[in-house]
Formats: structure tokens, C-alpha cells, sequence
């Protein structure tokens, strides 16, 4: 999607100046128009879990980038030009019960992790409005 040329998302989705993390301008946008072309859904939170999946961290937080409207992805085998890498990325395997994974990941959370997953809530709840 970041590389796709038939399509212009490129207000919407982009490489950082580096190449080395994407970002995702107006959530809102990128949900309706750019998500039901490669998903099946255009939910803005289920896109993060499945990046989450994968190995992916958000970059930034509400704290410094003034927005919640921006969000940044990165993930240290998904860099602009280089495709070789991306075999390296796996989905993570479901060794443990969801339950376990959730009580676990909300012992392990940082304020920061706290603030984004009660963020991608906000954007949740604001979908269903």
C-alpha cells in the first residue's frame, strides 16, 4: 500500500523521510478510503492489532506529536526499498489463551502502551457512532 502507484494515498499513508517507519495521516480518511481497498473491514483499530500481530510498535505518542490523528508505525525488518527483509516478518504464534495474553499484556504496559490502547478504544467507539 505504501508502494502502490495505481492509487493515491500518499496524504494518507507514507514513509518517514528515513524510510525506516510508515505514517498513517487522518486516521478517520485512511479508514474509508484506503483500508477497504487491501481489507476486508475499514476499521482502524483491527489494522493496528493485526500490525501489532506482526511485529510492528507504534513510533510515536499523543504526548509529542500533538495529534491522535497521526500515527506511525515501525518495525525493524520493514524499510522502504528494501523487500529482501520482509520474509523475516512472521505473524507471532498463539501460544498462550487470549485471556492469559490480555492479563499479561496489561501487567507488562507502560503509560505509553496504556495511552495507546485506551486511544485505538476512543477510535472504536467513535467507528460505531
Amino acid at each position: 500500500m505504501l508502494e502502490d502507484q495505481s492509487i493515491k494515498v500518499q496524504p494518507l499513508i507514507s514513509w518517514d523521510e528515513t524510510g525506516t517507519y510508515f505514517i498513517v495521516n487522518n486516521v478517520t480518511e485512511f479508514s474509508k478510503l484506503v483500508l477497504p481497498q487491501y481489507f476486508k473491514h475499514n476499521n482502524f483499530a483491527s489494522f493496528v492489532r493485526q500490525l501489532n500481530m506482526y511485529g510492528f510498535h507504534k513510533v510515536n505518542d499523543l504526548f509529542h506529536s500533538g495529534s491522535s490523528d497521526v500515527w506511525e508505525f515501525k518495525h525493524n525488518d520493514f524499510r522502504r526499498g528494501e523487500v529482501d527483509l520482509l520474509h523475516s516478518i512472521k505473524r507471532k504464534s498463539a501460544k498462550q489463551t487470549h485471556q492469559q495474553r490480555q492479563a499479561a499484556a496489561e501487567a507488562a504496559m507502560t503509560k505509553d502502551e496504556r495511552i495507546e490502547s485506551l486511544s485505538m478504544r476512543v477510535i472504536e467507539l467513535e467507528e460505531k457512532l
